[in-house]
């Protein structure tokens, strides 16, 4: 599984899950619920209200969020046998100020955690792997170049000329380097 913004999940198998950017969607609502909040005398009754209805508000967008997210990993986990996923420092990557809101309403940590847990559960493989360049080898040859992901979503070999979509070839570089490390450990036959 290759994790992204545009698209919250893309597998190897070619399917992508639309990222539900749910925090976008209750922005407008979320915005006129704050202005209204800093408009109310401190200490008032009304004050608590508004603080209370924005509660409710947040508890919505976490519930909404926890739900895609519940209904998704538990999709993956019964589709697949072996899950494999990029061991991504989410943290470091949160520094960024052009991603970090994204990355934070996607919520990439939790969804792994379900997903390594649905697994443990159920029985299936669950591998993290080193994220180093993934998005950036060709699937077919192995060629690493920076040159070749075109854009988000185009990846053109620079070396076999392999056209492919950027986030499938990099899911198909994590399943590969999964296997591998899955066969080192005699894990997998």
């Amino acid at each position: 599984l290759d994790m992204g913004i545009s698209y919250f999940v893309s597998d190897s198998n070619g399917k992508h899950y639309e990222n539900p950017k749910i925090l976008e969607k209750y922005q407008k609502e979320l915005r006129i619920e704050q202005r209204s909040l800093s408009r109310k005398k401190k200490g008032s009754n009304n004050r608590n209200k508004q603080k209370l209805k924005i509660a409710k508000l947040y508890e919505k967008i976490t519930n909404t969020r926890n739900d895609f997210q519940q209904k998704l990993s538990t999709e993956i986990v019964n589709q697949n046998k072996i899950i494999v996923v990029e061991d991504l420092k989410i943290s470091k990557m949160l520094s960024n100020k052009y991603l970090s809101k994204d990355i934070s309403d996607a919520s990439w940590s939790y969804f792994l955690n379900m997903l390594e847990y649905k697994c443990k559960a159920t029985g299936k493989l669950f591998e993290k792997i080193n994220p180093a360049y993934t998005s950036q080898t060709c699937n077919s040859c192995g060629e690493v170049d920076k040159k070749s992901r075109i854009s988000q979503s185009e990846f053109v070999c620079t070396s076999c000329g392999n056209i492919d979509n950027s986030d499938l070839n990099a899911a198909k570089n994590i399943l590969g380097k999964g296997i591998t490390n899955l066969r080192k450990r005699k894990t997998l036959v």
